[in-house]
């Protein structure tokens, strides 16, 4: 099992480099189908970002609910604040900002916040909802 969660890991951070290089068909290929808990989760978060980008909202929407799904089965507490702001995010690109601005007013993170991975993403969506 540990095997597999390390080839997962694997595929994952392939998918997140295709995603940064623009090549969004590479990344997609690496994320399709990543299963394992928080592999899953983040799988899916990085999918429905793919799937921003490319301007498939639809489908975007579908993935990051399917994250919120395996977050509730995760014992991670940071999960859900992470699908919380994608989700805020993609209601941003799709012209929701108000709904996006309403995630912002409950987001219970400081300027005071070590910065860190997880914590990255939030900020980097939290800028986009109060610049829009």
């Amino acid at each position: 099992m540990q095997q597999l969660s390390a080839i997962a890991q694997a595929h994952i951070n392939l998918g997140r480099l295709h995603y940064e290089w623009n090549e969004l068909a590479l990344a997609e290929q690496q994320l399709q189908g990543q299963v394992g808990s928080w592999l899953q989760f983040e799988g899916y978060i990085l999918l429905a970002r793919v799937k921003q980008t490319q301007g498939d909202l639809a489908n975007a929407f579908v993935l990051l609910h399917q994250a919120e799904q395996v977050a509730q089965t995760i014992p991670f507490q940071w999960t859900k604040g992470v699908t919380a702001a994608f989700l805020a995010y993609a209601r941003l690109r799709l012209g929701h900002a108000e709904e996006a601005y309403n995630w912002l007013a409950q987001v219970p993170t400081t300027l005071t916040d070590d910065l860190n991975r997880v914590r990255e993403g939030t900020y980097l969506i939290a800028a986009r909802v109060l610049l829009a």
